[in-house]
């Protein structure tokens, strides 16, 4: 399995690298992080030199035909690693990054991410020259994302009334033309309402907190300035993208400092964008049909701009003045604005989903407000009998608080298994894809291990199998094969069945099903005592939601005479449908008192089983089954023993 991270420092001389060097324990951290897409990159085409650009877009040309797990690392990607790492040319990297990437391109946001995880640190000094040239000129920048919203705003008025005055004007012709608007005002969602009159005025905070320009002259409405407006909100995007990777990969002092730059103001304004005339956009109906539209990317940038704050508040000292500029004070309320996207979780849009899920996800697990109630706390759980399962996932994956969606914004591939698990009959559940790049969905057991450093997941061993609609593919023993199904799109649900009785697993898409496969049964010689869990992988920035049959199926499967659906037989106490926050985790953690008799990794069954042949103890029967090397003496494990006395 390769290394990107090692092939990188390999390949490059010794006087080549010059940018300050992280700590002992950083080094550490980082050699364990092993690129996912290391080991996933059928062919590493050989080139000649070529320009900075051109390695990016080979780089993000690459991604699309990742399809093995045993590969060395993109040449492509080397060779920019190689190239950043020294400090006359990061600078050149970064900004070439920022212009290169297309803000519409699936994959775009992980690229720069993954390229970025193999670059070593920048000094202060680089630091501050890069947020003074991708930070500055803001306010006229800002003018430029509000006409986008009031050209979006006028737009759809314009297509409302005349829709209006077609369809009204046959029944009611002796009506004059106020009534018509009257009849056709949407009505606004009860719980938006209730946001909005806790401060009269969004107009007035907005203008408040960015005042206008002397002369706001931007037209985006010719088509000649098109191209020229896509390249703004890209390099809009991709500052947000490049300042939230930085911020993490430079977590403590160096981090919270570039807070006192002229970047705080420069991603808190972009936060603000989506209060910018809310009340209007309230009555508007944004659908999922038109991604590539410029309201859409204005969304996008709103979205990053919440996941670079959550990257930037890890200290205390930044989550303080994140939280003092995300808050509201006016005569009447105080509020953060985060409260204002947090309804939008329940939108059918699918990018105003995300800003509202990671609203929520900020609400709930970084920023604690005393007056608000945490989700888990007044969520429904009544008719949720089988959720995902949060002691059974990977480390940074995000967890929604009803326990159906989950979404990941590291460079390092997430896991989930859900909470119930089939081995006889057929069974059935869908996936609404809510981003389009790269996520592995289907059946795993609990052999199946998660290794997201690494980059395996869901489809990369035999006791798992997945549906990728990124790169059009099935995943199974970490080898791939294509699929006749188009690419998967934000809105579109993926069915996936499997059949105890045939012993196959079907996959869809919007209703339209693969050929069965059979590798999964094919490959296991002996019975799966634990059963199959519907499960799922994820690349970063990428967001699903499940439905284990709790609300109806978009496109039941017609190809079976009958079905089960988990959420029929699956059973959840109240406790285990509580996903609850990463700081109440921690308290409960610091009030456990632990047996001498426990499982030292789960803290939670019989510690009963001795590894062999370092006869070390301490673990549970389920835990020793994930592990193939002793924790303590990391040799490997030839036997599970079972301590009977």
């Amino acid at each position: 399995m390769g290394n990107c991270t090692n092939c990188v420092q390999q390949q490059q001389s010794p006087q080549t690298t010059n940018l300050t060097s992280t700590s002992s324990l950083d080094n550490s951290s980082r050699s364990l992080r092993r690129n996912l897409l290391s080991n996933r990159f059928r062919t590493t085409r050989t080139f000649q030199p070529y320009t900075l650009n051109a390695l990016i877009d080979e780089t993000l040309s690459v991604i699309r035909t990742v399809v093995d797990t045993d590969q060395e690392a993109p040449r492509a990607m080397v060779a920019v690693s190689r190239i950043a790492n020294r400090e006359d040319q990061w600078l050149d990297v970064m900004i070439a990054l920022i212009e290169r990437i297309p803000i519409h391109d699936p994959l775009g946001a992980t690229v720069i991410a993954l390229l970025l995880d193999e670059c070593s640190l920048p000094s202060k000094e680089l630091l501050q020259q890069l947020i003074k040239r991708v930070c500055s000129d803001n306010r006229s920048r800002m003018a430029l994302l509000e006409s986008i919203i009031d050209d979006y705003i006028k737009d759809n008025n314009q297509q409302l009334h005349k829709s209006t005055v077609n369809s009204t004007s046959e029944t009611y012709v002796n009506r004059d033309e106020k009534n018509h608007v009257n009849e056709t005002t949407p009505i606004v969602n009860e719980q938006e309402l209730e946001k909005i009159n806790k401060i009269p005025s969004f107009s007035n905070i907005y203008s408040s907190k960015h005042p206008a320009p002397a002369a706001k002259t931007v037209n985006i409405s010719n088509t000649q300035n098109q191209n020229k407006l896509d390249s703004s909100l890209h390099r809009e995007r991709n500052t947000l993208v490049l300042l939230g990777c930085l911020a993490e990969k430079l977590v403590g002092p160096m981090s919270a400092s570039m807070l006192n730059t002229i970047a705080l103001e420069f991603i808190i304004d972009r936060v603000y964008l989506g209060i910018y005339n809310y009340s209007q956009l309230l009555s508007l109906d944004c659908d999922n049909s038109n991604c590539l539209s410029n309201y859409s990317s204005a969304l996008k940038i709103i979205l990053f701009a919440l996941i670079a704050i959550e990257k930037f508040s890890h200290s205390s000292e930044a989550k303080h003045i994140l939280l003092k500029s995300l808050t509201i004070i006016n005569e009447q309320s105080k509020m953060n604005v985060l409260e204002y996207y947090e309804p939008w979780s329940k939108f059918n849009n699918c990018l105003k989903r995300q800003i509202g899920f990671y609203a929520q996800w900020l609400l709930d697990n970084v920023f604690i407000l005393d007056y608000r109630r945490p989700s888990y706390e007044v969520i429904d759980h009544r008719y949720i009998n089988v959720m995902l399962n949060d002691k059974d996932v990977s480390e940074y994956l995000k967890i929604g608080p009803d326990g159906l969606e989950a979404r990941s914004d590291t460079v390092s591939f997430e896991s989930v298994r859900c909470t119930f698990h089939v081995n006889t009959g057929v069974w059935y559940y869908e996936v609404l894809i809510v981003t389009d790049g790269v996520m592995q969905i289907g059946w795993a057991t609990k052999q199946s291990k998660f290794m997201n450093h690494e980059g395996y997941g869901i489809g990369d061993d035999q006791y798992s199998i997945a549906y990728d609609g990124c790169r059009n593919l099935i995943w199974f023993g970490a080898k791939s094969i294509p699929h006749s199904n188009p690419a998967w799109k934000p809105g579109d649900i993926v069915g996936c069945l499997i059949d105890f009785n045939q012993r196959e697993v079907i996959f869809s898409l919007n209703g339209y099903s693969l050929d069965p496969s059979r590798k999964l049964f094919a490959s296991l010689s002996n019975r799966i005592v634990d059963g199959y869990f519907a499960a799922a992988s994820f690349m970063s920035y990428q967001h699903c939601r499940f439905n284990f049959g709790s609300m109806p199926f978009r496109y039941p499967p017609t190809n079976v005479s009958s079905y089960k659906t988990f959420n029929e037989y699956g059973q959840l106490s109240e406790d285990e449908k509580l996903i609850l926050p990463k700081y109440k985790k921690l308290e409960l953690l610091r009030s456990i008192k632990i047996s001498e008799q426990d499982c030292i990794l789960c803290v939670d069954d019989l510690a009963n089983v001795m590894l062999k042949p370092c006869r070390h103890t301490g673990f549970c029967g389920q835990c020793a089954l994930k592990l193939d090397l002793c924790p303590i003496c990391r040799s490997e494990i030839q036997e599970r023993f079972i301590i009977t006395e």
